[in-house]
C-alpha cells in the first residue's frame, strides 16, 4: 500500500518543479534547477527613515519591565525628547537604526522601524 503511495507522488506533476518527480533526467534538471533558484536571492527592504530625520523612541527603553505591565494608559508612549537618526542599516529583511541623542552622544541600542515615531523629516 505505502508503494502505491510514494508512486503516486511521484508520478504527479509537482507545483514548484513544475514536473513531475519522476521524470527529471540528466538532461532536463539544470533548467528545473533554475526554475527552483529564481528569485531567492533576497531584496534589500526600503527604508523609511533616513540619516537625520527626528524621532522619538518608545518610553518602555527607560521603564523597568515590572511596571510595563500595569502601567495606566493615559501616560505618554514616547519620549519628550528628539533623537536624530545617526545611522541606518539594512538586513535580508528588516531595516534599523543607530541614533545620536540630543547631546550629540550615540545610543549603544539600535532600534527598528516599528520602535521609532518620526517628528521631523530631513529635507532631501
Amino acid at each position: 500500500m505505502l508503494d502505491k503511495i510514494v508512486e503516486n507522488i511521484n508520478d504527479t506533476v509537482n507545483k514548484t518543479l513544475g514536473v513531475s518527480p519522476n521524470s527529471i533526467t540528466e538532461k532536463n534538471w539544470p533548467e528545473i534547477f533554475e526554475r527552483i533558484n529564481v528569485g531567492k536571492t533576497e531584496k534589500l527592504p526600503i527604508c523609511r527613515f533616513y540619516p537625520g530625520d527626528k524621532v522619538r523612541i518608545p518610553l518602555e527603553d527607560f521603564i523597568p519591565p515590572a511596571k510595563r505591565l500595569f502601567r495606566k494608559g493615559y501616560k505618554y508612549n514616547w519620549t519628550k525628547e528628539l533623537y536624530t537618526i545617526h545611522k541606518s542599516y539594512r538586513s535580508a529583511s528588516v531595516c534599523y537604526f543607530k541614533l545620536r541623542d540630543p547631546a550629540g552622544n550615540i545610543l549603544p541600542k539600535s532600534y527598528y522601524e516599528r520602535d521609532l515615531n518620526i517628528v521631523i523629516r530631513k529635507k532631501r
